[in-house]
């Protein structure tokens, strides 16, 4: 019994050490840090991520207008081909 209640407070306090030496490193190393360069590259990736947006928006846009334009063909040649079909049909009445 005595050596299940060591080991729970031993493994507390381990726990406890750990936590506290990992918020002392974080400490330290939070003031060696400038915040200025962390700021310069969270701008760089900003403006890295805009412009893969609007790469890729153009690139979207360009498809949509290839894709309107075929569709417009396809319509043109089913409309040709229907008005051959009724004229047929009208020629055989």
């Amino acid at each position: 019994m005595e050596g299940i209640i060591l080991l729970s407070v031993l493994s507390t306090l381990g726990v406890v050490a750990m936590v506290g030496a990992m918020m002392v490193a974080f400490n330290r190393l939070d003031d060696k840090v400038e915040n200025s360069n962390f700021e310069i590259e969270l701008d760089n990736l900003r403006r890295g991520i805009s412009s893969q947006d609007e790469s890729l928006d153009r690139r979207l846009d360009d498809l949509q207008r290839t894709l309107d334009s075929r569709c417009d063909k396809l319509y043109d040649e089913i409309q040709k081909h229907n008005s051959k079909i009724t004229n047929k049909d009208l020629e055989l009445l």
